[in-house]
């Protein structure tokens, strides 16, 4: 993986979708980029995308604990007025 390189990745959380993107910034060190979040974290023993679900997975849960309203991926756009 090339280290300026960012992936794209979803994850569930309670049956909704999000998603972000994450970057390897040095061996056992990546940044994690989500609408209204940038994490940057250590690990060891697992591997990147694991390691980025779970700090999107503790960011969702924080912010509908807190009251922040988060938008899945799989929620309606209320602007969207495609014919379903």
């Amino acid at each position: 993986m090339h280290y300026d390189e960012m992936t794209f990745f979803t994850h569930q959380v309670d049956g909704q979708t999000y998603g972000a993107w994450y970057r390897q910034l040095a061996p056992h060190e990546i940044e994690i980029m989500g609408a209204g979040f940038l994490c940057k974290t250590s690990y060891a023993g697992c591997d990147e995308l694991s390691v980025a679900r779970s700090v999107l997975e503790e960011f969702v849960r924080m912010q509908l604990r807190t009251g922040g309203h988060l938008r899945a991926l799989d929620m309606p756009d209320h602007h969207d007025i495609t014919p379903r």
